[in-house]
């Protein structure tokens, strides 16, 4: 079997950790690896899950304990959240990681803050839709808004973002089409308009105007070379899976004026990994993404989304994640996935006689490092 242990890895998608909050009960943990969205079927049914089984015989192995959720709980809360990252940063090495700021608040820790605590490389992106929301009801008219909104991802990149990112997938969906400006406006008004009325907080989910602010912000893109991510596939309940099929972009990866702005498709497009890589296959500009800890797929799953992704796509294409979030956990289970996962899928074309060893090594520098670096220009 060839070994990736030494080759360093680039997460090109993850986000923050979350502030301690002491020690974590069952049912917390419990959720913190699981999409549902009612609490108690979370609770009642992740235990049953093979990634989380599979999660907590690798912290009983890295936290020395028995590999339950008892003892592994215990002995996480003895730890500082510091000395718990260095651990599995330890185990796992991740060189850098690029966070998608949008799951921002009090909460999160800021990217300063995760720099600090890590020690690694952090840089961030910036998740357009949240942007629009914070922007939106206190604009002066469209026209204000849009100023402010192209400031806005001016002063972002001023501050080092490596990538934009859009949810439409979770809002709207993916069939993305041109908006006139006109019909953009009428939606901004209602919009704002609805939001003044409710006096709750926005969540945008209009979509002319979702439409149009994703080109506008890849126009943004394409004229400094700047990727775009993009959520395809899997999410929580609160996205129409139909509707997050990455085939849905064909339109926005056959306009020229988008061309120079690397579109990266995230989550492995998970279930639909063949049709991401026949994209990247065919799309100058096309990039997949496997995400190895979320969504919670096991090993044989990955790994078969793993051969899917390279039996059509150029190895160039391919980019490594974990989507880790809140807790380090996620992050440092998806590095041992990838590691495992991605040696096992390169070891097969070895022994098919695709590839000889040098060819998968160098295969594998790429998928986990050297097409980040790459792409997001690091």
């Amino acid at each position: 079997m060839i070994d990736l242990s030494a080759v360093p890895i680039i997460d090109n998608h993850c986000h923050a950790y979350t502030r301690p909050i002491g020690s974590l009960d069952v049912p917390t943990y419990r959720r913190l690896f699981s999409e549902v969205r009612d609490p108690k079927a979370a609770t009642e049914h992740i235990q049953n899950a093979t990634y989380y089984r599979w999660a907590l015989k690798e912290l009983g192995r890295v936290l020395g304990c028995a590999a339950a959720e008892g003892p592994v709980l215990e002995r996480r809360a003895a730890l500082s959240q510091r000395d718990l990252v260095a651990l599995l940063l330890r185990d796992a090495p991740i060189e850098a990681k690029l966070i998608d700021t949008g799951l921002g608040g009090a909460e999160f820790l800021s990217i300063p803050e995760m720099r600090e605590l890590t020690g690694i490389r952090v840089e961030w992106m910036l998740r357009i839709e949240v942007l629009a929301e914070r922007l939106i009801p206190d604009s002066d008219g469209f026209e204000h808004f849009l100023s402010r909104f192209d400031a806005a991802l001016e002063e972002a990149r001023a501050g080092g973002i490596v990538a934009l990112k859009s949810i439409a997938a979770y809002r709207t969906g993916l069939q993305i089409a041109p908006v006139a400006p006109d019909t953009a406006s009428a939606a901004f008004h209602a919009v704002q308009a609805a939001s003044a009325r409710d006096g709750t907080r926005l969540r945008l989910a209009n979509k002319p105007l979702i439409d149009f602010l994703v080109c506008r912000a890849l126009l943004y893109a394409a004229a400094l070379g700047l990727p775009m991510q993009f959520h395809t596939g899997y999410g929580d309940p609160d996205t129409d899976l139909r509707l997050g099929n990455p085939l849905h972009l064909r339109t926005l990866f056959e306009d020229p004026s988008f061309a120079a702005a690397p579109i990266v498709m995230l989550h492995e497009s998970y279930p639909f990994t063949r049709e991401a890589a026949y994209l990247a296959a065919v799309y100058e500009n096309a990039y997949l993404d496997i995400s190895y800890s979320v969504p919670f797929l096991d090993y044989h799953e990955l790994l078969s989304c793993t051969h899917q992704a390279l039996g059509v796509a150029p190895w160039s294409k391919v980019l490594y994640s974990s989507d880790g979030f809140g807790i380090p956990e996620h992050a440092w289970l998806g590095a041992l996935h990838g590691r495992r996962v991605l040696a096992h899928a390169l070891q097969a074309k070895i022994d098919a006689g695709e590839l000889d060893d040098l060819e998968a090594m160098e295969a594998a520098g790429a998928i986990l490092h050297d097409n980040s670096r790459r792409v997001y220009r690091l």
